[in-house]
């Protein structure tokens, strides 16, 4: 259901249509977006959430990664954390 605060929206057939075909057993599959070494992000879950990095390496396929942590005095903090916790830089 799509709201606008305690209001439903409508939403077009064709997208609802869109969504149906990535159907697997009833929930929609959205691609995880990949990072490549040295690619700028951020971190948005966890304690350091809100830090700006730099990507290193998936850990474990790609349930962990490794990212180079920009701290206020210095660069190069190795953190490991689930990939969940990571995202695009802005």
């Amino acid at each position: 259901m799509i709201s606008a605060g305690r209001e439903p929206l409508a939403v077009p057939a064709s997208i609802v249509e869109d969504l149906r075909g990535r159907c697997a057993d009833g929930a929609v599959e959205l691609p995880r977006r990949s990072f490549g070494r040295g690619e700028r992000v951020k971190v948005v879950g966890g304690p350091f959430r809100g830090f700006e990095a730099i990507f290193e390496r998936y850990l474990s396929s790609t349930e962990r990664v490794a990212i180079l942590l920009e701290a206020i005095q210095t660069h190069g903090i190795r953190v490991v954390m689930p990939s969940d916790f990571v995202g695009e830089s802005d």
